[in-house]
């Protein structure tokens, strides 16, 4: 599970993400002239981990959002 909360921080547009309610989030960047999303910060999760799963879970969500033109304040990911 995945929380994603939008954040315009100065020039800087996305999405903390937090996965499991664990820990401080990671941040995925967008820009939605270019459709350019990356990776910024990863989650203390994905850090303890040792991989960056949630943060590319979170990236192709962000993205759909991006590419779809519907940029939501809050979304909840979950699969199993």
């Amino acid at each position: 599970m995945i929380l994603l909360e939008k954040v315009v921080n100065g020039n800087k547009t996305g999405y903390h993400y937090t996965p499991e309610k664990k820990g401080t989030p990671g941040f995925i960047s967008f820009n939605s002239e270019t459709q350019q999303v990356e990776i910024v910060d990863l989650s203390e999760y994905d850090k303890e981990l040792g991989h960056s799963y949630y943060a590319h879970k979170a990236l192709g969500a962000v993205y759909r959002m991006v590419t779809s033109g519907k940029l939501e304040e809050k979304r909840l990911l979950a699969w199993f």
